[in-house]
């Protein structure tokens, strides 16, 4: 989605670290999504790339 969503600049996932996988709450992956500014999060969240 980085460079098809604008003021998206990186996109990032992994599993849970060993030390905290306990907190996970059945979650077996989690998702970071870097904005260039806070504005942006409405524009990432009503996208088409990011509601396929």
């Amino acid at each position: 989605m980085v460079g098809k969503v604008p003021g998206l600049i990186k996109m990032e996932s992994n599993t849970p670290h060993p030390s905290t996988a306990h907190r996970g709450q059945g979650f077996n992956m989690g998702l970071v999504a870097t904005l260039e500014k806070a504005d942006d999060i409405k524009v990432y969240a009503d996208h088409p790339a990011h509601l396929a």
